[in-house]
């Protein structure tokens, strides 16, 4: 078997295992699929009251998306009404495989060889909150993880300036790291400052996309504007720095979320990270981006509060990190221990999914064809509930009298 044969074996074999734990975390999320939060009220409920071009066009919440928008613009005009939640959450599918992928594919300064790789692949798997997980909606900040080990691998490639782009144009979080690319265009500045160069391209259209984003944000006509960047919102600094970068990272189940050792372990990650970036600079290129983009992120937040669904690329910084503390180790122990001891720690979290995905919350396809076969319930409403749903929830879907045609396939199928 040649080494051609032999990568592209271990490629299939990441990719099935990854697809696995995916499906073992909960098989609800595939098998009853739902639109997420503002994913259904925003998004699909602007994709299917407007023209496919404005709706894939249109900024909301005072940024563009293009991975929502894109993916509410097929569900809503692509397919039936009741195979809608499939295109988002199985676009979200795509997005965290995309990214698992990119991380096992593409050796890093820091992650070199295959087992630190899959470590640290299969750790945003484990670490990520439910929240962030197999919906469009949240998908900027995969992207955000995946822009953040870009950024240290040792050659970009074609395919890693695609999924760049993508990021660049899914919400503002990739952005907050684009700072460091001109930091890298301008260490490599013999080849990168070239006008051919990728990443000098991928430099001047993140101006480009800085500048829409902006516009998005002055011209938002569906948030709140003093709801960020408010001198008020101060005041919620300390507990949006315990949601972000303590809770999702260092409160660890095994340990029943034992705060004072959340605390000590914070801090100690704080000492080691100096200790570790004194002997190798080279850290200093996923410390300091990292640090960036969570304070970025706790900044732009609503009201300041920063909550956890911000954390994937502090979660992967943080396995960077420990895995350069095991490489300190000097071959008395694996390299990726440190790493793996904290996911361990954090396993019994991921098969716990019930603040994101309850089975008593209303099904999508079950309400799509009542309301296509039934029309309007007695209130005079064409209404789907999408979750969460619980009782401090209120999000719903109108849908439009022409959205089922007589012809549709949910009225077809209930006859």
């Amino acid at each position: 078997m040649t080494d051609i044969q032999v990568r592209r074996l271990q490629h299939l074999a990441v990719f099935t295992a990854a697809v696995a734990a995916i499906v073992m975390r909960g098989t609800t999320f595939l098998q009853a699929p739902r639109l997420w939060a503002e994913e259904g009220p925003i998004y699909f409920q602007y994709a299917m009251t407007h023209p496919w071009w404005d709706a894939l066009l249109k900024p909301h919440l005072g940024y563009y998306s293009l991975v929502s928008n894109l993916a509410t613009v097929i569900a809503a005009k692509a397919v039936p009404l009741a195979l809608a939640a499939h295109i988002t959450t199985y676009t979200g599918l795509a997005i965290q495989l995309a990214t698992v992928m990119l991380v096992w594919r593409g050796p890093h300064q820091i992650v070199k060889t295959p087992v630190e790789r899959a470590v640290l692949a299969f750790g945003l798997l484990i670490l990520v909150s439910t929240e962030v997980w197999l919906n469009a909606l949240t998908m900027q900040f995969w992207l955000a993880a995946g822009t953040l080990y870009l950024l240290g691998q040792e050659r970009i490639t074609r395919a890693g300036y695609a999924y760049l782009v993508v990021a660049l144009l899914t919400g503002v979080t990739s952005l907050f790291l684009m700072p460091f690319f001109f930091l890298r265009a301008w260490r490599e500045r013999s080849s990168a400052l070239n006008k051919s160069s990728p990443l000098y391209k991928l430099c001047a259209f993140s101006l480009l996309v800085l500048a829409g984003q902006v516009y998005a944000m002055l011209a938002c006509d569906d948030c709140v504007p003093h709801a960020r960047f408010a001198a008020a919102n101060l005041n919620n600094l300390p507990g949006a720095v315990f949601e972000t970068a303590v809770m999702p990272m260092f409160s660890l189940p095994l340990f029943r979320y034992n705060f004072t050792l959340s605390a000590c372990l914070f801090v100690a990650t704080i000492a080691s990270a100096i200790w570790l970036c004194l002997r190798n600079r080279a850290l200093l290129m996923v410390a300091v981006p990292t640090l960036f983009y969570g304070v970025m992120c706790i900044a732009a937040s609503l009201d300041m509060i920063g909550p956890e669904r911000y954390s994937l690329p502090l979660e992967l910084g943080l396995l960077i990190m420990l895995i350069a503390l095991g490489q300190q180790l000097n071959g008395k122990w694996p390299s990726i221990l440190p790493a793996v001891l904290l996911l361990i720690a954090h396993l019994p979290s991921y098969f716990s999914i019930d603040d994101h995905y309850q089975p008593s919350w209303p099904n999508w396809q079950a309400q799509a064809a009542a309301v296509c076969q039934n029309g309007q319930d007695q209130n005079g409403q064409q209404r789907i509930i999408n979750h969460p749903a619980g009782p401090d929830d209120h999000w719903f879907i109108d849908v439009p009298d022409s959205y089922c045609p007589s012809g549709s396939t949910e009225r077809d199928n209930a006859h």
